[in-house]
């Protein structure tokens, strides 16, 4: 029962969340993590088309981290192209929307492409890649590695990229250019963006350039991120209790956290906050809400537990809380929503539900870039309590008892009618009671014919 009230609590959460606020994340955030994406429908001139699939690297404390960057440079199926030299360079740090240039004072504590020198390791802030010949709808992979030293700010490092080639136009052979969003100003941007709609093909340079292309990029995330942030890793929220209140009246909310990994969990400690009020009708946030809100034990609209000792390895911790709402607290559903901090290995993780996240950022972001978009190390689960009048039990109670006696009358017939020799006894006492039930039907039958008959008599002045 109370699982079936979660799941329905859940599925009215998903429906009307669509309240919060839309902040944070820029369209082409929201669409894969980096707002250098071409917005669809956008030509790239005479230009290869490129794919990137860009990468989270986790820090290590002890030592530099790397990872490579794939990307896949498709020449147009009616173009050849030789000479390609591709370049690639890290130029801004982004976190939640907010992004600022490099600062060249972080030294050796940001990120680097990691390249071999003269069979010397190298680390230089942008790489130039080249190939010989692209010939007409064939691909070039390039594999750039990302060193990423221990000591590097966690969040997402934008990556700009320069083509130039040759191609071969009316038996000519053309020098071309195509270049990303990190390399021209907002206004050269709008500019070419506003050419390629107006199906500008780039033949002319716009801005400098003959093609756009998309922007790269990575993430840097804490210490063992790619082990604890996936979804089977994440501590288990379970074994839930949503107490249904009557207003003025109390309730118990608790659950389980259940520790999945390799070691153990330290120094946790659980947020737990109620954050939005909904019913079929409507939706609120909790701090817009008219009337006494429902309340933790400690009398504010949030608590935070702290669980002593941690968890260990594969051991579970309960947390459970009281919940007091007042006469007048309104009656509806009432979202609550968790976040989790704790420290594995001498590192501290935070994991959040869905209700710390407005909606662009929850609808939008992309596992892949789950610390990037969120600045969360792994997604746990929201819940949620009722406050309503207890529905009456009565009803339910007749239910029941007509469902026992139609069920013991329906099993007296069967056995009277098809066993009457093995129940004499039985079928004589449904016989007499048969008897007297029509006896009855028949007096009362009796009654109702005399009724009639003195109403259907017609008056002496209706007589002809």
């Amino acid at each position: 029962m109370r699982a079936s009230k979660l799941s329905a609590a859940l599925l009215v959460m998903a429906l009307l969340l669509s309240a919060l606020p839309a902040t944070g994340l820029t369209d082409g955030e929201r669409a894969g993590g980096w707002s250098g994406l071409l917005p669809k429908g956008i030509g790239v001139g005479l230009a290869p088309t490129v794919g990137i699939v860009n990468v989270t690297v986790p820090t290590s404390p002890v030592e530099m981290t790397s990872k490579e960057l794939a990307l896949t440079a498709t020449a147009p199926s009616d173009l050849d192209m030789t000479n390609l030299s591709l370049t690639l360079d890290i130029y801004r740090f982004a976190l939640l929307g907010v992004e600022e240039d490099l600062d060249p004072s972080y030294g050796m504590k940001r990120p680097w492409f990691e390249v071999d020198h003269n069979n010397t390791t190298a680390y230089v802030e942008n790489v130039t890649l080249s190939n010989g010949s692209l010939p007409k709808g064939s691909s070039w992979v390039v594999r750039p590695t990302v060193a990423v030293p221990e000591d590097a700010r966690l969040g997402f490092y934008r990556v700009r990229l320069s083509l130039e080639y040759d191609a071969l136009v009316d038996d000519r052979t053309v020098g071309r250019v195509a270049r990303s969003r990190g390399h021209f100003t907002d206004a050269q941007w709008s500019e070419l963006l506003g050419a390629a709609r107006g199906g500008h093909d780039f033949t002319t340079p716009v801005a400098g350039v003959n093609g756009l292309l998309p922007e790269a990029g990575f993430t840097v995330a804490p210490p063992l991120f790619d082990y604890l942030s996936r979804p089977n890793r994440v501590p288990d929220f379970g074994n839930f209790t949503t107490p249904v209140i009557r207003p003025g009246g109390s309730g118990t909310y608790n659950f389980t956290i259940s520790n999945r990994y390799d070691a153990d969990m330290t120094e946790v400690r659980v947020a737990v906050e109620l954050y939005m009020w909904a019913t079929l009708e409507e939706s609120r946030a909790i701090d817009r809400l008219g009337g006494p809100r429902p309340k933790f034990d400690n009398g504010a609209s949030s608590t935070e537990v702290t669980i002593d000792g941690g968890i260990p390895k594969g051991g579970t911790k309960p947390v459970r809380l009281n919940i007091h709402t007042g006469d007048d607290t309104p009656k509806g559903t009432y979202f609550v929503r968790h976040q989790l901090t704790f420290k594995y290995l001498g590192e501290e993780y935070v994991m959040s539900s869905r209700g710390y996240f407005t909606t662009p950022q929850w609808e939008g972001f992309d596992y892949g870039n789950l610390y990037y978009q969120l600045n969360v190390s792994g997604i746990v689960p929201d819940s949620s309590i009722s406050v309503k009048d207890p529905v009456p039990l009565w009803p339910l109670a007749l239910l029941v008892g007509l469902c026992v006696l139609f069920g013991a009358l329906a099993v007296v017939f069967y056995l009277a009618e098809e066993h009457g020799s093995e129940y004499p006894r039985l079928k004589k006492a449904l016989q007499y009671w048969t008897g007297k039930l029509e006896q009855r039907r028949r007096l009362v039958q009796q009654r109702l014919d005399e009724l009639r008959r003195e109403v259907d008599v017609p008056l002496d002045d209706d007589e002809p």
